[in-house]
């Protein structure tokens, strides 16, 4: 019997193997990463229904949502795999501003692509966890 580990390690390189273009150096796994951002109030529950805008703080430009739906009440997609032309190997900055009723919260996160195969968006800064106040 394989175990858990051995298991992963077969996939990965099943994946690797699958995606493998013999025309490119690159090979890119299936996996789609998300970063994601949990609103709480200043008791530590997770809120729902904020608002959210990303703003690429280089350029001005508003992001599209995408999907960014709550994967549960309070927890926010700021970042994921479809937006690989959105960033640079460097990093660029994202301020993410969330807003219900009154209260509010600003908070900047660095995303980058920093393969040259430009497979995965990778975070580089910005928090887990933000207080809405």
């Amino acid at each position: 019997m394989l175990s858990v580990n051995r298991v992963s390690l077969v996939l990965t390189a099943f994946l690797v193997v699958a995606c493998y273009d013999p025309q490119s150096p690159c090979a890119c796994t299936e996996e789609f990463r998300t970063y994601t951002v949990s609103v709480v109030d200043d008791g530590g529950d997770l809120v729902g229904d904020v608002a959210i805008t990303r703003v690429h703080v280089k350029t001005g430009s508003v992001l599209d949502p995408g999907w960014l739906g709550m994967l549960r009440p309070g927890v926010y997609v700021v970042a994921d795999d479809a937006m690989l032309e959105v960033f640079s190997s460097r990093g660029d900055t994202v301020r993410v501003t969330g807003t219900k009723e009154n209260a509010e919260f600003v908070a900047d996160f660095v995303f980058a692509v920093p393969d040259p195969c430009r497979c995965h968006v990778e975070k580089r800064a910005g928090p887990d966890s933000v207080v809405i106040r």
